[in-house]
């Protein structure tokens, strides 16, 4: 039974999650940090930075969650322009963000957004697998087993930001040179999205892709759509549109159509939750090391609630 806080009991904290979310993994992510404050009796907001939601004042909070998907071993630039905009210096902060595959460069992702946040005291670094919404489609039983992953390690950090205990995923300064050089993604996607289009034949004219887009950089105009030079590389537009009908330039044959029902793939019985075991080979190597580190976290953790409530 779910441990769920009494609507009358006081709410000892207020935390905001500000973030960015391209395709949801981030904000689903968000949503688990959020529902495991509650069950602390503590209050965590969502705020998108792309929202333009101006009643926000960052200085009604007690903490503050920096979240985004990584892009290319680095923090989208939407996210990182709207984190420069935001005094966080006296801002005890925490960092969460969300990526394909578990490699240290994609850990120091984050080392922009300390630099830019300065927080006077950062509580940690958490990196969660959460799938692809390019390159490949994962098979539900990994997406299943980053879900529940996602889920405990969502525990773990929220009773380590309460408790003051520190914790960081792992890099070192070649990581960060690396990925500052992987920063031409940025102006990659920028070039790349002129090359987008789509495909008349099937498009239904939803306007979805140009509702949703979160850097405005689709129009539609005259009957034609029209994409600009802000395009962060999110994939939102090709991953959610409804008849398959976005070509995103040179990186097409890498296109992942249609989002993941969590929700369903949870409750599956018939999915099982593991995919990665110590034998798996191939591509799906890369994961062995995360998730035995996920289950190691995850027993100290239980180790250390049941020590405390037996004093």
């Amino acid at each position: 039974m779910e441990n769920i806080v009494p609507e009358k009991q006081i709410i000892t904290k207020t935390i905001l999650l500000v973030l960015f979310s391209g395709t949801g993994n981030t904000l689903y992510v968000a949503k688990m940090i959020q529902s495991d404050f509650a069950k602390h009796g503590c209050r965590a907001d969502i705020f998108d930075v792309t929202s333009n939601d101006l009643s926000i004042n960052i200085d009604d909070y007690d903490l503050i969650g920096l979240g985004y998907p990584i892009y290319a071993f680095n923090a989208p630039k939407i996210f990182l322009d709207a984190v420069r905009k935001m005094n966080l210096r006296e801002k005890t902060v925490f960092i969460f963000k969300t990526s394909g595959e578990p490699s240290e460069i994609n850990n120091s992702s984050s080392h922009d957004v300390k630099r830019i946040a300065g927080g006077k005291n950062l509580l940690g670094d958490y990196h969660f697998l959460m799938p692809y919404n390019i390159i490949f489609r994962f098979p539900d039983s990994l997406v299943k087993q980053m879900l529940l992953s996602a889920k405990n390690y969502s525990d773990v950090l929220v009773s380590n930001v309460l408790e003051g205990k520190k914790s960081f995923v792992r890099y070192n300064v070649l990581n960060v040179a690396l990925s500052f050089l992987f920063k031409i993604q940025q102006l990659g996607a920028f070039l790349n999205s002129k090359l987008y289009h789509v495909d008349v034949s099937k498009c239904t004219r939803c306007l979805k892709c140009v509702k949703e887009c979160p850097a405005g950089n689709i129009s539609f105009r005259n009957n034609v759509f029209r994409f600009g030079f802000s395009c962060q590389m999110c994939m939102r537009c090709s991953y959610y549109c409804p008849s398959d009908a976005i070509r995103i330039g040179l990186l097409n044959f890498w296109r992942v159509n249609g989002p993941f029902n969590f929700e369903a793939i949870l409750s599956d019985d018939n999915i099982e939750p593991i995919c990665i075991t110590e034998k798996s080979k191939g591509f799906y190597r890369i994961f062995k090391k995360y998730f035995r580190n996920m289950d190691i976290i995850q027993r100290e953790h239980k180790a250390e609630f049941s020590e405390k409530q037996n004093l």
